[in-house]
């Protein structure tokens, strides 16, 4: 799904008629955002009357819409995909397969309208999406929009330390027992492996921005399909050896009927954080340089990106639950009996993915903060000796803060699933919906409708799975 053709011209316009527009002068006064109407009844002009403009780049973008591939499939193939057959265990194939759709379609839909809200139609650009919402919506929404975001990026960062550390701790087990040896085998303990894991996010903490990770998110990129083809190449060598193993239609029987409900209502939230992105768009956008438009490549980067991993989802959904059946494991690749090697292998592409994902989720922190102080401080920001010291300590301490929560919380997939039902409505659908229309006032009605009923069923949706996750959460903490 896209956004409406009525606006195609807005989005896609060159500039020429921008360029014989004569923009109105700006007013001052104690507000540091204002709306103003333009002369056309089709579109808003939006622009930030304070000297400060939170979203501008901190450098020119000099990425390409590959560039953004690697970006966006860095964020979205996370350690929770491997968790996809056993969410699809818990709903069966009767709502499994059509809600896993559902969330894809609505997630390509509003990230389009993310991509189309990048430069409204008076040539104002959001580079973050705290400054769309903050240019656009205005109020209180940017206040709700940080806590939400944050929320998001830090429990992202926390599960995939978690996943990184486990992979971590299962290539030094290898190791060990491959060489041998007796006694005491490094890096096989929590406390370890998570040290390990978050010293090389110290090193990769001093890049100055997501533009320079470019490499990184390539790096991860390509160790995420690598995994994921791993789950995928396993599920199907176990349909050809032994055949479907046994699955229902609704889901795995549970004792009771409240612990078969919520254990569906957690599996949503693994869908949901499958299908988080929305929250790096503009950031991704930003790196794209120009010409071309800024939001033509970031279609290219966007319809490459959902397609590839659409289709990696349903291939290790469907393939997994039908090799695996109802027992499924939370990680699909330790269901199969394989070579020790192809573990390691796995689990070595884990963890580069991991160390990316974590990179691309915390730059845009670390960029806010840079951007802070630049304003308020900016003895303490460019590029002298005290600014890289400065830039050093604060990431560190963000990192140990990370490293220290995740140590005690339970399992990734735990982690992710309420990360998902938590932020994906608000960040997802409801946001980028409210933008679009506010940019776009005059969006076809039928498509009007049709955004409100997307957003409140997805709504509904969000909570019950905010439920289910939040119960096993507690549960399992709980007991451990």
């Amino acid at each position: 799904m896209s956004s409406p053709a009525v606006n195609e011209k807005y989005v896609q316009d060159t500039g020429e008629s921008m360029q014989q527009k004569q923009h109105e002068p700006m007013e001052t006064n104690e507000e540091n955002l204002k709306f103003k109407e333009t002369p056309s009844k089709t579109m808003m002009s939006f622009t930030a009357e304070s000297p400060r403009d939170l979203s501008l780049p901190r450098a020119p973008p000099t990425g390409s819409w590959i560039s953004g591939v690697f970006h966006l499939i860095t964020v979205m193939i996370g350690g929770g995909v491997l968790s996809l057959p056993s969410s699809m265990a818990l709903l069966g194939w009767g709502l499994g397969p059509v809600l896993l759709v559902v969330f894809g379609a609505a997630t390509i839909w509003s990230a389009y309208m993310l991509a189309d809200i990048f430069e409204t139609p008076d040539g104002s650009k959001h580079y973050t999406y705290k400054g769309a919402v903050a240019t656009i919506l205005g109020g209180f929404h940017p206040h709700i929009l940080a806590t939400i975001q944050y929320l998001n990026m830090f429990l992202a960062a926390v599960g995939y330390t978690l996943a990184g550390m486990t992979s971590i701790e299962f290539i030094a087990k290898a190791a060990c027992g491959y060489q041998n040896v007796k006694g005491t085998c490094p890096m096989t303990y929590n406390a370890e492996a998570i040290l390990v894991f978050s010293a090389v996010q110290l090193v990769l903490n001093m890049c100055p921005n997501l533009d320079s990770v470019w490499w990184v998110s390539m790096l991860g990129a390509g160790m995420s399909y690598l995994y994921s083809s791993l789950a995928v190449i396993l599920s199907a060598k176990s349909l050809a050896d032994f055949g479907p193993a046994d699955t229902t239609p609704i889901g795995v029987p549970a004792d009771t009927t409240w612990l078969r409900t919520i254990g569906m209502f957690g599996a949503l939230g693994n869908f949901a954080f499958a299908w988080s992105s929305g929250l790096m768009i503009p950031s991704i956008q930003a790196t794209l340089k120009e010409p071309p438009k800024a939001v033509v490549s970031m279609r290219k980067t966007i319809i490459v990106s959902y397609a590839s991993t659409g289709m990696y989802y349903c291939l290790i959904a469907f393939l997994g639950y039908a090799a695996l059946g109802s027992s499924v494991p939370g990680d699909v690749l330790t269901g199969f009996s394989v070579s020790k090697a192809v573990e390691v292998l796995a689990n070595a592409a884990v963890l580069g993915h991991m160390l990316a994902a974590v990179q691309v989720y915390m730059h845009p922190i670390y960029e806010a903060v840079d951007l802070c102080l630049d304003e308020y401080a900016p003895r303490l920001a460019g590029k002298t000796w005290i600014a890289y010291l400065v830039r050093f300590i604060y990431r560190s301490l963000w990192t140990c803060l990370i490293t220290g929560v995740g140590y005690g919380l339970p399992h990734f997939s735990l982690i992710s699933g309420l990360n998902g039902a938590v932020t994906y409505w608000p960040l997802q659908i409801y946001y980028p919906f409210a933008m679009f229309l506010k940019v776009y006032p005059e969006t076809p009605k039928n498509v009007r409708l049709l955004m409100h009923v997307v957003s409140a069923f997805l709504l509904v949706v969000a909570i019950v799975a905010t439920m289910g996750s939040i119960y096993s959460f507690t549960t399992i903490n709980g007991n451990n």
